[in-house]
């Protein structure tokens, strides 16, 4: 009975690691998207020198 258990417990608990992968690997293309269509270069224009 403890050995079905911690197999259910196991599991869950990789069901919901995947769930989360999943979920940040699609926020993280959204955000590189929505940088991307902004043509930002990365450089910032500090009192008249570019960083």
């Amino acid at each position: 009975m403890k050995r079905l258990k911690l197999s259910l417990l196991m599991l869950v608990a990789v069901i919901s690691a995947t769930a989360f992968a999943v979920n940040s690997e699609v926020v993280h293309d959204d955000t590189v998207k929505a940088i991307q269509k902004q043509h930002k270069s990365g450089y910032l224009n500090a009192d008249g020198q570019w960083l």
